[in-house]
């Protein structure tokens, strides 16, 4: 089944953070998603969810030798998420960037997710 999938994007590009302060803001946005996603896969009787709840699909950083620095975490949000968790996983988010000097958190929602198909060389 193909579920909604979330981006979060942040960074550090304007140098705000030291490292060790980016490294920490980069643990914290990640142990966020990854409670949201372990408190979403059992409902309100305990039972999993049909779709099977929210699950980290990947987690991107920037290389070391870039100029910039971002991170980039992706997670399906299966049409059966309880809302409220969603909130709260943003509300998290927000006081994350605050707690971190930052504008803000990207959040991307991808509704569907389409696929390339296979090509033939030429």
């Amino acid at each position: 089944m193909n579920h909604p999938v979330v981006y979060i994007g942040i960074g550090n590009s304007d140098d705000k953070l030291s490292q060790v302060q980016w490294a920490r803001f980069v643990q914290a946005t990640r142990d966020a998603i990854r409670r949201f996603c372990a408190a979403g896969l059992a409902d309100d009787d305990g039972e999993p969810p049909e779709s099977g709840g929210p699950q980290m699909v990947g987690d991107w950083l920037s290389h070391a030798d870039s100029p910039w620095q971002n991170a980039c975490i992706a997670f399906t949000v299966p049409n059966d998420t309880d809302p409220d968790l969603v909130r709260e996983l943003k509300e998290t988010l927000g006081r994350l960037a605050y707690r971190f000097q930052q504008d803000g958190i990207a959040w991307a929602h991808a509704a569907q997710t389409g696929y390339l198909s296979t090509a033939r060389p030429e």
